[in-house]
């Protein structure tokens, strides 16, 4: 699938290399507004990498990439906040501020890094009840939970505006109920404000469902562009995961998988 000059995010035979070695290889692809795209594949496929370089982070070594038409190289880092939010993974932050300063931090980006303001703060508790996460407000950083933390780094991501999020595992160490709280905030997002959202995650089942498209990078390579249904029926996943799928097909017509040993495939096993 070619980029949508238009996109939000716009990658166009983007490239990345560390100390001469090939990380990411001409990616060409986009994420248009409103639209949710999961990213998935193995370990050191760069996933990571990907997002770190859509948010001008990481150093290209040949082609461009793009945030709402411009060169994320070219935007100053308050420009790229209000264009993108991002939610890397494990973020950690010092244990003498409370949720809701983080929160409030992520607004330096429209003018508020001095003092917030009484709509600021209708913003902050807004984002926070976004993501059930209003009796954490007031809690020490360094007292919360990995669940409870990344509830909080969703928070101040949404509170920022942007028209694009990018989440680096939004679900990791999330309980099932708040994955799906999670799942159900990034869709709200979407139809209230169009936004767009990248995420990456190791769930195969999470992008199958929430997603409206997937990519699957392998060797820093795009190998599938396309829709959930596409990849879950597809041979793509047998080949870069290395293990065959059981494809289950729910009520909604989405599909799931449950990976499966066989006589000439099996899953790797702990030593």
């Amino acid at each position: 699938m070619k980029a949508t000059p238009d996109g939000v995010l716009v990658f166009d035979r983007a490239g990345v290399a560390f100390s001469g070695r090939a990380i990411l290889h001409d990616l060409t692809f986009s994420v248009n507004s409103g639209e949710i795209v999961g990213l998935v594949g193995p370990n050191g496929a760069g996933k990571t990498t990907l997002l770190r370089a859509a948010l001008g982070l990481i150093t290209l070594t040949h082609g461009s990439i793009t945030l709402r038409g411009d060169l994320v190289s070219a935007l100053a880092p308050g420009e790229r906040a209000r264009r993108a939010a991002y939610v890397p993974q494990r973020e950690t932050v010092a244990g003498g501020f409370t949720a809701r300063n983080v929160v409030g931090m992520s607004l330096y980006a429209h003018g508020s890094r001095w003092g917030l303001s009484p709509s600021d703060h209708a913003r902050i508790n807004m984002a926070l009840a976004s993501v059930s996460a209003t009796d954490l407000g007031d809690r020490k950083c360094d007292t919360l939970s990995g669940g409870e933390a990344q509830k909080i780094w969703l928070a101040a991501a949404l509170v920022q505006g942007a028209p694009l999020l990018l989440l680096d595992e939004p679900t990791a160490f999330l309980d099932p109920q708040y994955q799906c709280l999670t799942a159900d905030t990034l869709r709200r997002a979407r139809e209230r404000d169009g936004v767009a959202t990248l995420f990456v995650t190791h769930d195969l089942n999470l992008a199958l469902t929430l997603a409206d498209r997937v990519i699957a990078l392998d060797k820093g390579r795009i190998v599938f562009n396309g829709a959930p249904q596409d990849l879950a029926t597809g041979d793509t996943l047998k080949k870069i995961y290395g293990v065959d799928f059981h494809t289950s097909r729910l009520p909604d017509g989405k599909y799931v998988l449950t990976p499966f040993r066989n006589r000439l495939n099996k899953c790797a096993e702990a030593p």
